[in-house]
């Protein structure tokens, strides 16, 4: 989960352009996936978001596989 400012995701309503990318952070004791998202309803000050994703965890490691195989990616604020 992540949290933003209500201005900030009131600034990117309806379709607007999306940078995805994912980094493997390979820690000795677990792998960390950083993901970002930047949505740019104003391409000058874009939202941006930073969630992480403990490999270790079964849970969120089975969220992030099924992630992998959807078309779309659907965020709802």
């Amino acid at each position: 989960m992540t949290k933003a400012r209500a201005d900030k995701i009131d600034s990117v309503r309806g379709r607007v352009p999306l940078f995805l990318r994912h980094e493997l952070y390979a820690y000795p004791s677990v792998p960390v996936i950083r993901v970002l998202l930047k949505l740019s309803g104003q391409p000058d000050n874009p939202l941006a978001l930073e969630p992480f994703i403990n490999g270790g965890d079964p849970q969120q490691r089975a969220g992030c596989a099924r992630l992998a195989e959807q078309q779309e990616l659907r965020r709802l604020f």
